[in-house]
């Protein structure tokens, strides 16, 4: 499945290196956001994590009725 170039944007602002992003100064992980992730959009955000965030978005991954076994296993391997 393909993502499309804003999703990835919307992904990365709100996902990806948030505690380290200036630009973004207190963003935490939105779980409505999160929420309207398709499987795909979950296994980009699995491969592009930092995992200096904390695991809660992991978390979230992982327990997401959505979740396929390709994506818990890329999380198990990176870990």
């Amino acid at each position: 499945m393909i993502i499309l170039p804003h999703r990835i944007k919307k992904i990365e602002k709100n996902f990806f290196e948030f505690s380290f992003n200036d630009e973004y100064e207190d963003i935490i992980p939105d779980k409505n956001i999160f929420d309207s992730l398709t499987s795909a959009e979950q296994y980009y955000l699995a491969s592009i994590y930092n995992w200096d965030d904390g695991v809660i978005v992991l978390k979230w991954i992982i327990e997401s009725p959505i979740c396929d076994k390709g994506t818990a296993m890329k999380i198990f391997w990176m870990a």
